[in-house]
Order: C-alpha cells, then sequence, then structure tokens
C-alpha cells in the first residue's frame, strides 16, 4: 500500500471513530464550555469585594456570600472537570483501542512476503507510539483546541471590555507567539519522525538479538 492508500484508510478509520464518538465529544465541550464559564466567576467575586473594602461598605453578610458563592464555584467546577474529562478523554481510549484491533486483524489478513518486506520493530511502532499518539491527538489534542478558543476568547472579550488600550497592549506578542509555535510545531513533528524512526530500529536489533540468541542455544544443545 502506497503512501496514499495509507492515508486514506487513516482518515476512514479515525471519520468512522469520530462518528461513533461524536456525542460524546459534543457533551464534552458543552461540559467545558460550561466550566470555562464559571471560571470567570472568581476573579468577578473577589473584585467586587475589594471594592466594597476600598470603599467602606463591605458587610459581615456580604463577605459570607462571596465566601459561600466562592465554594460553590469551586465544588461546582471541580465535578464538571470530573465530567467533561470522562466525555472526551474516555472516547479517545476506546479509538485507540479500535484502532489496535482493526491493526491486529489487518496484520491477520496479510501474507508472509509482507513480513518479509518490512521491519518487525516499524510494526511494533504503529502499534505502540503511532496509536499513542493518535490517542493524545484525539484526547489533549481537543482539549487544547476547544479550551484555547473558549477561554481565549472569553478572557479577550473581558480584556476589552475593561480596557481597550489594555488588550491592545496585551495582544501585541501575539503574533511573535504564532510564529514561535509554529517553528516549535515543526521542530516537534521532525524530532517525533526521528523519535519513531530510532524506536523501529531499536525494536528490529532486539529482535535480531534475540533470535541469534535462539540460533546459539540450539547449536549449544
Amino acid at each position: 500500500m502506497n503512501g496514499g492508500g495509507i492515508r486514506r484508510g487513516i482518515r476512514g478509520l479515525l471519520g468512522r471513530a469520530w462518528t461513533e464518538e461524536r456525542r460524546s465529544y459534543l457533551w464534552g465541550a458543552g461540559f467545558l464550555v460550561l466550566v470555562d464559564l464559571i471560571s470567570l466567576l472568581p476573579p468577578v467575586l473577589i473584585g467586587q469585594a475589594v471594592d466594597r473594602m476600598v470603599s467602606g461598605t463591605v458587610t459581615r453578610e456580604f463577605l459570607l456570600r462571596t465566601v459561600l458563592a466562592l465554594a460553590a464555584v469551586a465544588v461546582s467546577a471541580y465535578v464538571l472537570r470530573y465530567i467533561w474529562r470522562r466525555l472526551l478523554f474516555l472516547p479517545a481510549y476506546r479509538i485507540g483501542a479500535r484502532l489496535r484491533t482493526d491493526l491486529f486483524a489487518h496484520l491477520l489478513r496479510l501474507g508472509p512476503s509482507f513480513f518479509s518486506q518490512r521491519r518487525r520493530g516499524d510494526l511494533l511502532a504503529y502499534f505502540a507510539n503511532d496509536v499513542e499518539a493518535v490517542e493524545q491527538a484525539h484526547s489533549l489534542g481537543v482539549l487544547t483546541l476547544l479550551d484555547s478558543v473558549v477561554m481565549g476568547g472569553l478572557l479577550l472579550a473581558a480584556l476589552v471590555k475593561t480596557s481597550a488600550l489594555l488588550a491592545f497592549v496585551a495582544l501585541l506578542p501575539m503574533p511573535f507567539l504564532a510564529w514561535l509555535s509554529r517553528r516549535l510545531g515543526d521542530l516537534l513533528y521532525r524530532r517525533f519522525d526521528e523519535a519513531q524512526e530510532g524506536y523501529a530500529a531499536l525494536s528490529a536489533r532486539v529482535e535480531e538479538t534475540i533470535r541469534g540468541m535462539e540460533v546459539l542455544r540450539v547449536y549449544g544443545q
């Protein structure tokens, strides 16, 4: 199978997995957005308390309500964070399990010529690091994308509402950070490919060593 066929096969597997886990991801995204909204409440509550203290209008009842509200926010965020972690991370592990099962079933259908043309270390790398990378992309990758877009947008809106000039100053380093992130991402991809090649070569070397030991043991007997 050529590179284009492999990529089409992988896209087909991931597309089917996404369709099967779509409901869980959508619910997880909804709870994540809710947690992000709740996370904006503590600064508002603390800011109101500080303003009352500065103006001298703070009362014991107000402080008690503020403390209770902060405690409720903390408990709610903890519970909702547990829920969205299950909804976003468990599907990724199920996708990884299905990928391993499909890969193993596909290998069982292949003939001896396939295995004679490829190193066993490459196959082990597919089952270990490659599938794990897919799991990370469907868990932490989805989390990073959603959280950065939602939380970044909410923080930007709050910052612009507070001070447009302060928002402009805070966004000045963003082009440089975007360029740096792109460069680091390219470097990470290259290092990942190198690590995969090293893992495959190491697995092949271990296999050759074990086979050599078996040959020596046979001759020794």
